[in-house]
């Protein structure tokens, strides 16, 4: 294990820091999810989550015409119309 210094300038008070590594700490308890209560949104985030689906949506519609372009699906429509 590494000991790193508790102070920045390094003043040898004797007291030290012990790094442990994730993989050999004592496991935490995990917290139970029907403990957990529904977590509240704030408006910013239900504007952000709302733009992010208009998106997403917006994204596949592209992705949509972009097959049925190259398909040419697109162009014999145009052509009856």
């Amino acid at each position: 294990m590494a000991r790193i210094p508790n102070t920045p300038d390094n003043n040898d008070n004797g007291s030290f820091f012990e790094v442990v590594h994730p993989l050999n700490d004592v496991p935490e308890k995990k917290i139970s999810l029907d403990e957990a209560g529904p977590m509240r949104m704030t408006r910013t985030v239900k504007i952000s989550l709302i733009i992010l689906r208009v998106y997403l949506f917006l994204i596949i519609l592209l992705l949509i015409y972009a097959v049925l372009n190259s398909s040419g699906a697109i162009n014999r429509v145009m052509k009856f119309a």
